[in-house]
């Protein structure tokens, strides 16, 4: 009997939360997806895991990508905006090709607030 990824994503939330080790959890979801072949969706069982963990249990995974390096204010700034919950992990990259802006994405929702986003939507307008 196979599992299914909701329920390995379920799974691997709870044990996320439950504090248990990231390694141990990787090593589990690595074993399940080695034994279903399921490596081309491993990305979909990443969604469903932060999917769950802030639908569940109100952890928010938030990935900032900006033109230039963020400062703790913005990243305030950004938590303030994505809303309360129980705890907020954020990474954050920089991408110079944005030119300006932010673009934010958590499980299911993306905003792209960049310049250069801006910009090809002009484009398409004038066009």
């Amino acid at each position: 009997m196979s599992l299914s990824r909701r329920k390995v994503a379920q799974y691997a939330a709870q044990l996320i939360k439950a504090g248990e080790s990231q390694e141990k959890v990787q090593h589990l979801l690595a074993a399940y997806i080695i034994d279903a072949k399921a490596q081309r969706s491993v990305h979909l069982l990443v969604v469903e895991i932060e999917k769950i963990l802030a639908d569940e249990y109100g952890h928010v995974s938030a990935h900032i990508t900006s033109a230039y390096s963020l400062g703790d204010s913005l990243k305030k700034q950004v938590a303030h905006i994505i809303g309360a919950h129980t705890s907020l992990e954020i990474t954050s990259s920089v991408n110079p090709d944005l030119l300006g802006g932010v673009i934010v994405e958590t499980p299911g929702r993306e905003f792209d607030g960049s310049v250069m986003s801006n910009i090809k939507k002009l484009k398409t307008i004038g066009s």
